[in-house]
């Protein structure tokens, strides 16, 4: 896929920086997925997360538990170039 940079300046808003692509192969210091509360992988963004981070995050999300709705917690990137992994419940339809 290819990247796409957007940017957006106002002046009274922040620079608003979007980019289509990957996040796994980001090196920032944290990615943010959507997660089920349950942490249960269902396919899609956080299943990739996963793939590529290795077993260690699935480790360090299972002791948390869960996760309630617009809540988030942060992990590790392990084997991700992000440092860390922000995870955020998302509703399940």
């Amino acid at each position: 896929m290819q990247s796409l940079t957007f940017w957006a300046e106002h002046e009274h808003w922040p620079t608003i920086h979007l980019e289509v692509g990957d996040i796994t192969t980001y090196s920032q210091d944290a990615i943010v997925t959507g997660v089920r509360p349950d942490f249960v992988l269902s396919g899609g963004v956080n299943t990739a997360v996963h793939r590529v981070a290795g077993t260690e995050l699935g480790q360090a999300v299972a002791q948390f538990g869960s996760c309630p709705l617009g809540q988030a917690v942060i992990s590790q990137g392990f084997k991700l170039p992000a440092k860390d992994v922000i995870h955020t419940a998302c509703p399940v339809y």
